[in-house]
């Protein structure tokens, strides 16, 4: 992050001041309107850090959107109001951090139409300088003016050694906090940086859902492609569609549903695509043979049941090693199976993500696992050193409580 500081900036803000706002922007950054969004901390943390050291060339839309979004250097910023969109979510929490807190020292702004923060200190009223977006007392702050004391000789209050143990825990304090914001910081990135392969582009991902003899769900709007038909939409994976999109637009991204069987290879072509479902989207079965890990069905044979497996292909052969027999996952069981894989294709020349189950519950249980931050960044930590960024594929145990998902645990991983 630049730190260059400005000469206006400086003689704007004394010394004292700037410590004073760096200390109301840790305690904003702490409270639950910003600790639990890494998004808009890291926004806000930006933009008053550069405005505080008048870095004011940083603070342009399309830099702001490169360092702490991660866009393009050139990306459009007509059409990916991402900047935008966060700004405005960060002005609103900061209205309420301040109406809650309204008797703080410094008060942090960030106005409209532009991405300076400003601060205004108390008791004095504010003025801007400069048209810049900085905001300052129009008298020294109070605390820098003192009348002179007599001087006279008292015994300290407090011991050396005291003093000396107070700033020891200080300063372990202030790593503590220091620690686990660029921790969390660092989990943001992680769990960015697994969704920037298929969102980077900016254009809308189009999510192929399976079919089965169930209804439509209900508030999921879905694109209608040149080939479009009638086909009914499973409850989980029109659950998985509607979370994903969800997903994107905290990215800044749209989205479009479309129905496995409603669609076409010219159609997909160029698109970034999530294929949700296994065995019941002929799409995502049609892309699988591009994976180390692959869904197959085994039909019945020489007395013994129809199941279904994720068999592991290599130079060695074919290996089943996960399996699911009977039409549905037996309650007795207590688990099911499932593959989330990102990769580019050669078939749709575009970026693609299979999100499937062996049965529904491995389909619901993936849904969760990629809901969860934490579970992002433990799929990517595994990933070796050297690896490029953008194919990956895990296996996932999913625990079944009640015919219903519970904990995914990753048990193979592939990296590419």
């Amino acid at each position: 992050m630049p730190r260059e500081e400005s000469a206006t900036a400086i003689a704007g803000l004394s010394p004292s001041q700037q410590q004073a706002v760096r200390e109301t922007l840790d305690e904003v950054l702490l409270s639950p309107l910003f600790g639990k969004s890494k998004r808009y901390s890291a926004l806000l943390e930006y933009v008053v850090l550069n405005s505080l050291a008048g870095n004011l060339t940083a603070l342009k839309e399309r830099i702001v959107g490169k360092e702490v979004f991660g866009r393009a250097a050139d990306y459009d910023v007509a059409n990916d109001p991402v900047v935008r969109i966060a700004a405005g979510e960060v002005r609103k929490r900061l209205g309420q951090f301040f109406s809650e807190h309204a008797d703080r020292a410094v008060r942090i702004d960030l106005p409209t139409g532009g991405y300076a923060a400003e601060f205004r200190f108390a008791p004095f009223p504010a003025r801007r300088q400069n048209g810049e977006g900085y905001a300052v007392s129009t008298a020294p702050v109070a605390a820098e003016v003192e009348a002179p004391t007599p001087q006279r000789e008292e015994k300290p209050l407090v011991s050396p050694r005291a003093s000396w143990k107070r700033a020891a825990v200080a300063a372990i304090l202030l790593v503590v906090v220091w620690g686990l914001g660029l921790w969390g910081y660092f989990d943001y990135r992680m769990s960015h940086d697994f969704w920037r392969p298929l969102l980077g582009n900016g254009q809308a991902p189009l999510i192929v859902v399976g079919k089965t003899n169930l209804p439509i769900a209900a508030g999921l709007s879905l694109t209608q492609p040149p080939t479009a038909g009638r086909a009914n939409l499973i409850l989980d994976d029109a659950m998985m569609a509607a979370q994903l999109c969800s997903v994107f637009r905290a990215y800044s991204a749209g989205c479009n549903i479309v129905l496995a069987p409603a669609t076409t290879l010219d159609y997909l072509r160029g698109k970034p695509l999530v294929f949700i479902g296994g065995l019941n989207n002929d799409w995502t079965m049609r892309m699988m043979p591009a994976l180390r890990y692959q869904i197959e069905s085994i039909a019945p044979a020489d007395n013994f049941p129809a199941y279904r497996t994720i068999a592991e292909h290599n130079a060695a052969g074919d290996k089943p090693l996960w399996n699911l027999f009977g039409k549905n996952s037996p309650p007795e069981l207590g688990y099911d199976y499932a593959i989330v894989a990102r990769f580019h294709s050669d078939v749709t020349d575009s970026m693609e993500m299979i999100v499937a189950g062996l049965g529904p519950e491995g389909t619901a249980g993936a849904r969760q696992f990629l809901s969860s931050t934490e579970n992002l960044n433990q799929l990517l930590r595994r990933a070796p050193k050297g690896w490029k960024g953008e194919n990956l594929e895990a296996v996932l145990q999913i625990d079944v409580v009640h015919a219903s998902a519970s904990r995914a645990e990753v048990v193979a991983t592939n990296f590419w």
